[in-house]
Order: C-alpha cells, then sequence, then structure tokens
C-alpha cells in the first residue's frame, strides 16, 4: 500500500515537473524574442570600430540606443514587471545573459558619449532587482576587450588622440576590478586575461610614440 501511495506520488511530481519544463520552454522562447532587439543593438554597435568619432553619434549612439530601449520595453513587461520577486529570482538564469550583453552594450555607448562609467547602482535602476552583480562585472571585462579593440582600430582610421584616451580609462577599469576578491572561477579567468588587453594598447601607444602620432 505505502508502495502505491509512492507510485502516485512520483506521478504527481512528474506532472510538476513536466508543467515546470513547459514554463521554462515558453520563457525560453520570450527571451528569444526580446534578444532580437539586443542582436540589431550589438550590429549598431559593431559600427565603432568603421565609423570616425565624429559621425558616432549619429551612426552608432542614436541607432543602439533605439534597439535597447526597445529591449528595455520588452524586459520590464515580460519580466521584471510581471512577476513575482521569488520567481523571477527563480528564473533570471534564463535571461541573464541578455542583462548581461545589455549591460555591455550600454557600458559601451555611455563610454562612446561621455568616456565615462555605468555603476552596478544604476544597472539596478533599470534591472529592478540587485543580483545582477556578476553580469555586470561580465559586461566590465567585455567592454575592456571591446575598447581593447577600439584602439587598434582607431589607429586604422588615422585618431591618434584616442588611444591615450581609452588607456587611461582602461587602466581605471582595471585597477577597480582588482580591488575585488573574486571567487566566480570563470569571472577570475576573465579577469586575469585582462593583462594581455592592457599591454596591447600599451603596444599601440608605443607604436605611435616611436612614429611621434601621438
Amino acid at each position: 500500500m505505502r508502495f502505491d501511495n509512492f507510485q502516485d506520488q512520483m506521478k504527481h511530481l512528474n506532472v510538476t515537473i513536466e508543467k515546470d519544463n513547459d514554463y521554462k520552454q515558453s520563457l525560453r522562447d520570450t527571451v528569444s524574442l526580446m534578444d532580437e532587439h539586443l542582436q540589431n543593438a550589438m550590429a549598431n554597435a559593431q559600427r565603432i570600430h568603421t565609423t570616425k568619432q565624429e559621425d558616432i553619434k549619429i551612426n552608432v549612439i542614436e541607432p543602439t540606443t533605439s534597439c535597447l530601449k526597445q529591449f528595455r520595453e520588452f524586459y520590464l513587461s515580460e519580466f521584471a514587471n510581471k512577476m513575482s520577486d521569488i520567481e523571477y529570482l527563480k528564473y533570471q538564469h534564463l535571461w541573464s545573459r541578455s542583462i548581461q550583453t545589455y549591460m555591455f552594450i550600454q557600458l559601451l555607448l555611455n563610454y562612446l558619449q561621455d568616456e565615462d562609467l555605468l555603476t552596478h547602482k544604476e544597472f539596478n535602476e533599470f534591472t529592478k532587482y540587485d543580483d545582477h552583480l556578476y553580469d555586470y562585472l561580465f559586461a566590465l571585462i567585455s567592454l575592456v576587450n571591446e575598447l581593447t579593440r577600439l584602439t587598434v582600430n582607431t589607429v586604422i582610421m588615422n585618431e591618434f588622440d584616442r588611444p591615450k584616451r581609452i588607456s587611461a580609462f582602461l587602466k581605471d577599469v582595471y585597477q577597480g576590478l582588482s580591488l575585488l576578491n573574486f571567487k566566480n572561477d570563470a569571472l577570475r579567468r576573465k579577469f586575469d586575461s585582462l593583462k594581455y588587453d592592457l599591454n596591447k594598447v600599451e603596444g599601440v601607444i608605443y607604436d605611435l610614440t616611436l612614429r611621434n602620432l601621438n
């Protein structure tokens, strides 16, 4: 008799598991729709590598900002404003990569516009949750990677004044990150790789100095 009760319990649990799996799949489908706005934003943001600084506002910042606005509206309506705190925290791993990408693009745009850094607290005002700290840190590291690549391309575009400014900004970011005691192994590995990015930027500046171009 007790075994029969156990089987009934397992059947009930199986139904619960299937419902949860179906719900998670529906969330994944929703995330895929939301990510279309991010993909468009990323495509626009990548124009920085072929766009002169004087044209960045019109050709990069404005169209990318428009895509991010659509992403924010989608995220708020489908997740942040729709779910209870418990439900959001339970399933946030399904869209944490999306939030990370959003943060990276927003960090990049803010640098391009003001040569400044958005804080984790400022992003909390958007996400409505402070549980995306690691996403913010990963986004910061991605920003360093992207600006390292940009340093090389600014030279190709004959904008020789930009590498030093980028270098100063990256050093500030790196020094700030150096204060953290990383417990996340993936984050630690990515942080450790940043020294190669900084060395690459310094190499660009050194080459410009030898050629009297900065």
